[in-house]
């Protein structure tokens, strides 16, 4: 394929979330307001750190973490999506255009992340981004729940969501977004504050939060946990 028909594949499409670059300046324009490098440095990644790992991208949307993963040496990478009726994550055209555009073989699912055993026929990865989906899920602890049983032991999961707005410091809760109150999403439901998040975590076992450490802003957060079974 060559730069004039990626270029009218890309552009085919409007409804981008992530920004992903395609290579010869052509970058997807997505609505995400971070770019898929600037996230990962919010969580310390590198480029090197992906290198013959195992790689699991809940939410995957379009698939930037899962595309970048891939090109940047991962052995393996599933990239996960919900079944929705909403953009970002009812549709899965981006994701194909992508795939095309790139030559890429990262393996699309389709499920539900916090239906009871959604990822036991997966397998174990070293990797698992958890971006964005977490507020969405009317049973976010069974999600979390799911996600020990695709983490190998030693493993690293990068957790990013939509951050309870109401001020209860270090105690923890999940605000309610009933109906559309959340950015008028009636797909929206709880969003957990950080202390929620890591506590939840702890419960499930095994998860230990790196250096302790929660970086907040523009009411989402992110947290990197490792996993030791």
């Amino acid at each position: 394929m060559d730069l004039e028909q990626k270029k009218s594949l890309v552009h085919s499409y409007t409804d981008w979330w992530h920004r992903i670059d395609f290579g010869d300046g052509l970058v997807s324009e997505g609505m995400k307001p971070i770019s898929i490098e600037d996230e990962l440095r919010v969580w310390g990644i590198t480029e090197d750190y992906f290198k013959g790992k195992s790689v699991l991208d809940i939410g995957a949307a379009d698939g930037g973490f899962s595309f970048f993963a891939e090109r940047a040496g991962a052995s393996k990478v599933v990239a996960f999506d919900q079944k929705s009726e909403t953009r970002p994550l009812g549709s899965t055209k981006g994701f194909e255009i992508a795939k095309e555009v790139l030559g890429s073989n990262v393996e699309l699912v389709i499920g539900n992340i916090d239906q009871p055993n959604a990822l036991v026929d997966l397998g174990q990865f070293e990797i698992v981004f958890f971006a964005g989906v977490l507020y969405h899920l009317e049973n976010p602890f069974i999600a979390l729940r799911n996600i020990k049983s695709a983490l190998a032991d030693n493993s690293k999961l990068f957790l990013e969501t939509n951050c309870s707005s109401l001020d209860s410091g270090d105690y923890p809760h999940l605000q309610f977004h009933p109906k559309n109150s959340l950015n008028g999403d009636y797909t929206n439901f709880f969003s957990p504050n950080p202390a929620c998040a890591k506590l939840m975590l702890e419960e499930i076992g095994g998860f230990n939060l790196i250096d302790n450490e929660t970086k907040v802003g523009n009411h989402r957060f992110w947290q990197h946990y490792e996993y030791n079974k």
